[in-house]
Parts: structure tokens; C-alpha cells; sequence
């Protein structure tokens, strides 16, 4: 029977635009992310014509986690030493009274010495607010095959939930800060309060319940 990892140490940490704008910028070289696809449909979606969508403003949150000793992930077969997660947040220009972000998740497993190299588990989502910049109802999407946008596995959903669990103080700033307007704002105002439980659950909704990383971040996804 695998064993449940035992984290000897966790670290967390804040990505500030510039940090987390080159963060956006390598995602946006991946071709199977479809980044700039993306961005163009979720604009069009709210009724604005433009040719180039350029990302306004940008925050991230870091969580890392180190296991005492190596333990097998059953779901990949990689001996693992190591954990680190990401959530990026972006707000995109000239979006009109309905505002769009889009939220990028990474999750990385450390292969132990000797271990085959792992590779990256990343997606990304847009977040279309809703009508009078409510981010309280915004809408999450994704691009089919056919360059569409679909209903998404709620990213944001889940990590407003997972920070209803990080005490009183945070869940009172949950609404103080979302009517900052630009998402990277509301994030970065929600770290401000919240603390590591923020990055704690950037982490949580970036595992969506894989069984390595939930052992250590929980399954915020429902």
C-alpha cells in the first residue's frame, strides 16, 4: 500500500505583476494552452471588437511542499520528493463594463534522485465577470477543439470556497475585496488578508483532487 506523503516542509509565496507577467508570457508559448485563442473569444464574447487582447495587469500565488522521504504517486508511477504548485491570475485590456481575467493552474511533482523527469500539469480557464464588473457571478470557460468556449470545471468556484475554510477574518475580506474590479486586485487584496491559507488553496484548486496532492492541499473541487 503507498504510504500518505509527510511534508517536513511548506513554503509559500506572492507573484507581483512583473514576476507574474512572465509567468503568463512562457504559458502563452505553449501551443496546446491556446492562450491567445482564448483571450480573443472571451473578449468577443462580452461584445468587444478588437484586434490584439493584451494582458492589463497580473498577480500569482506559489505553494511548495517537501516530503521526508520519497513516496510513489500511484496515478503517474513517479517516486516523488517534492511538490509545488502555482495559480496565476490575469486581467485583460479594454474589456468594457464586464471585466475578463483569465486563471492559469500548474502542478508539478519533484521526481526523487534517479526517477524519470515529470512533466507539468497545466490549464488554463477565462472568467468572465458578470454584468456590473460582479466577479460574484462570474462565468468560467474553456476552448473546445472547434475554438468555442465551454462551461469550465469551476477554478474560481473552488478556490472562493477553500478560502471560506481559512478562518473568519479571510472569509469577511472575500467581500471587501471583490469589488476591487481588476482580478489580479482582488487576489492580491485577498493574499493581503488571508496569508498562506491563500496560497494553500491555489495549491488545492491546482491538485483538482489528484491523490499525491490532496494529501497535502485537500480537495477543494466539487
Amino acid at each position: 500500500m503507498t504510504r500518505l506523503p509527510l511534508v517536513v516542509r511548506e513554503r509559500s509565496a506572492l507573484l507581483l505583476d512583473e514576476a507574474a507577467r512572465r509567468q503568463w508570457a512562457e504559458l502563452a508559448d505553449d501551443p496546446q494552452l491556446r492562450i491567445a485563442e482564448l483571450q480573443r473569444v472571451s473578449v468577443a464574447s462580452v461584445g468587444i471588437d478588437v484586434g490584439e487582447v493584451n494582458i492589463e495587469a497580473a498577480f500569482g500565488l506559489e505553494y511548495q511542499a517537501d516530503f521526508d522521504a520519497p513516496v510513489t504517486d500511484p496515478e503517474s508511477g513517479l517516486s516523488v520528493s517534492q511538490y509545488s504548485a502555482r495559480m496565476l491570475f490575469a486581467s485583460l485590456a479594454n474589456t468594457g463594463e464586464r471585466p475578463v481575467g483569465l486563471i492559469a493552474t500548474s502542478i508539478s511533482p519533484h521526481p526523487a534522485a534517479g526517477a524519470a523527469a515529470s512533466m507539468e500539469r497545466r490549464q488554463v480557464r477565462s472568467l468572465v465577470a458578470g454584468a456590473g464588473e460582479n466577479w460574484q457571478l462570474a462565468e468560467e470557460y474553456a476552448l473546445d477543439q472547434s475554438g468555442d468556449l465551454v462551461d469550465a470545471d469551476g477554478f474560481w468556484d473552488a478556490f472562493r470556497r477553500c478560502l471560506g475554510g481559512c478562518g473568519t477574518t479571510c472569509l469577511t475580506s472575500l467581500g471587501g475585496c471583490l469589488p476591487l474590479g481588476a482580478l489580479p486586485a482582488i487576489i492580491a487584496c485577498l493574499a493581503a488578508t488571508c496569508g498562506y491559507c491563500a496560497a494553500k488553496c491555489a495549491a488545492c484548486v491546482a491538485c483538482d483532487c489528484g491523490w499525491l496532492c490532496s494529501a497535502l492541499a485537500g480537495c477543494c473541487h466539487t
